[in-house]
């Protein structure tokens, strides 16, 4: 996926006394389906991600650092974007264009891979296809 295709703006038009409205972000099927399998395989982990929100600013400033972060790392960042967007218009589609999105993606890939060699499947198989447009 391109960057310019992962969102569009919806520019609203003027509200009926002249005054502009905001507009919204309307993401690419394949952004709502990743969201659907981060809840579906227990990659959102109730933990204070408010609270996190410190330590998680280390990785969010330069995603080279989530090349090293465990599981729960990854998890928690995973996490802290999606609940992130509830907030904040436009989070995901900034954390996919620094980078950030795709680094965390490529570590749990790169986490499962060593995983499946030494146990069950990875983690990174899924039913759903349009979970690999995002990580390649």
């Amino acid at each position: 996926m391109k960057p310019d295709e992962f969102a569009q703006l919806i520019r609203e038009p003027r509200s009926s006394d002249g005054e502009y409205v905001v507009g919204r972000l309307h993401y690419h099927r394949a952004v709502h389906d990743f969201e659907e399998a981060c809840y579906e395989n227990g990659f959102i982990h109730s933990f204070n991600w408010g609270a996190w929100t410190f330590k998680a600013r280390q990785y969010f400033d330069d995603p080279a650092p989530v090349m090293d972060a465990g599981l729960l790392t990854c998890v928690k960042l995973v996490t802290a974007h999606i609940r992130a967007e509830r907030f904040c218009d436009g989070h995901l589609q900034d954390a996919f264009n620094s980078g950030q999105l795709i680094a965390i993606l490529r570590r749990l890939k790169q986490l499962s891979l060593r995983r499946a060699r030494f146990s069950k499947p990875s983690l990174a198989t899924t039913s759903n296809p349009h979970s690999q447009t995002l990580i390649n």
